[in-house]
């Protein structure tokens, strides 16, 4: 079915009537068009063989499920989250199930560094065409919007346009590998080591009692940086992830393979991860186990998680209704890591939407510390970097659901620069040596997907 063009599918596409009951809110016209595929669908591979500027892609744990979207028919940006759900709120008034990619910066309220400054404190897209699989089923979903009151067959029209300029794009081109240049640490080592040693004066004389202090790495490379390659081997990690990819620009994406889950809604049913606490996976089942029994006798690495789980359950009490938390402190298995994991369920109480129930949670001790606000003042004041989307929500959403990741384990493509990021929760028993070589192995995702090596490419 994919092989078709997308103005053939358009013309198979039936316009999804409006339940609006007035004329106010966006003007969306949404074309939808579904099948049972009998064979495995490529919606990645599908997805990056065009090369628009704006490019989606979300994939469920496991690949349970993909969403992908192409171009941009609507964007909801700028710095205040009422406005912005407000407007996804008339939309799906129209068309509950029009899906907005999208996320927000760690810090939305704080100025964002050069890199980041496209992608806003909070951005959603809704793109021109979106394409979800679940298990067989296929849904395609073309989005034409407009400020005019336009009829069907203008809007229509108008939307051709926008596919022309779509399927000019396509290319059949071999990936290219890049070869990297420089490598640039921030901070330094020596740098790192002051921080940690800086966080454990404050643990020590009870101002925070865990804070997550991250750091980057940029890869310059003689040519842009093309994530679509990295994205490709990233997918093919059968793991308990989320892949998620959110392209602003032709030379700017940002994206990652993630474990955390910040939150999924169906209807009101609500489900936050905790996860805190790592190690590396074994090189035979044998040391796997026994990785595996370390970190769950460790007093530093339960306490860890414990600060995250105790602080998710706490937002969870306030906002939802028949709370169940299972599995408490299981092992999440990852391709390179392992980490303690407990899930924490309820229904969400009236009155609350998705970007409000985002804030209730984010940041979480996972990516924060804990007191959070001490946490996150210490981390503006000593990281040498802004973090802009790295550790912030990540996701997509409709009017009926929602699934946000936690933006780690990632990357943002910039031009010739690869920053790559990684963090390590710093409580009373860390030391800087190990949290150094923890944030090194969470570098691993991203830098082995890239196809680099300590041998390769400096020039």
């Amino acid at each position: 079915m994919l092989s078709y063009d997308l103005m053939t599918l358009l013309d198979k596409s039936a316009v999804e009537p409006s339940m609006a009951l007035d004329e106010n809110g966006p003007g969306l016209t949404r074309w939808t068009y579904s099948w049972q595929a009998s064979e495995p669908v490529p919606v990645l591979q599908w997805l990056t063989g065009f090369k628009t500027a704006e490019q989606f892609y979300f994939s469920g744990k496991s690949g349970g499920y993909e969403a992908a979207g192409l171009g941009q028919a609507m964007v909801i940006s700028g710095d205040s989250q009422e406005k912005a759900a407000a407007a996804l709120s008339s939309l799906w008034a129209r068309h509950p199930q029009a899906m907005a990619f999208g996320g927000t910066a760690f810090e939305p309220d704080q100025k964002l560094s050069l890199e980041w400054t496209d992608f806003g404190p909070l951005r959603f897209t809704i793109p021109v065409v979106e394409l979800r699989r679940n298990g067989s089923t296929m849904e395609l979903a073309f989005n034409h919007f407009s400020d005019q009151n336009l009829t069907g067959a203008e809007a229509k029209a108008a939307l051709q346009d926008k596919i022309r300029d779509l399927e000019a794009t396509r290319t059949k081109s071999e990936h290219s590998e890049e070869t990297w240049c420089s490598r640039e640490q921030i901070p330094s080592r020596k740098g790192w080591n002051a921080m940690i040693l800086n966080a454990l004066d404050k643990i020590k004389s009870g101002v925070i009692n865990k804070v997550v202090l991250s750091r980057k790495m940029i890869l310059t490379a003689r040519e842009s940086w093309d994530a679509a390659p990295i994205l490709a081997r990233l997918a093919e990690v059968k793991d308990d992830s989320f892949v998620f990819f959110y392209k602003i620009a032709a030379d700017k994406a940002f994206f990652g393979r993630t474990p955390e889950r910040l939150l999924k809604l169906e209807g009101r049913s609500i489900s936050v991860d905790a996860i805190a606490g790592t190690r590396p996976r074994g090189r035979d089942a044998g040391e796997d186990l026994e990785f595996e029994k370390e970190l769950l006798d460790s007093p530093k690495e339960m306490e860890e998680h414990r600060i995250v789980s105790r602080y998710v359950e706490e937002q969870m009490d306030k906002i939802a209704r028949g709370l169940q938390t299972e599995p408490r402190e299981s092992i999440l298995k990852l391709g390179a890591l392992q980490h303690i994991f407990t899930q924490h369920c309820g229904e969400l109480r009236n009155g609350h939407n998705v970007l409000d129930t985002l804030a209730c949670f984010h940041p979480t001790p996972a990516v924060g510390g804990h007191p959070a606000r001490e946490a996150r003042s210490l981390i503006l004041e000593w990281e040498p970097h802004r973090r802009g989307w790295y550790a912030g929500p990540i996701g997509w959403m409709t009017g009926e659901g929602a699934e946000f990741a936690v933006g780690i384990r990632s990357a943002l493509a910039e031009g010739n620069r690869l920053h790559v990021f990684a963090g390590a929760g710093i409580v009373e028993e860390s030391d800087p040596d190990s949290e150094w070589l923890e944030t090194e192995n969470k570098m691993q995702t991203i830098t082995r997907a890239s196809g680099l090596s300590p041998q390769k490419g400096e020039c």
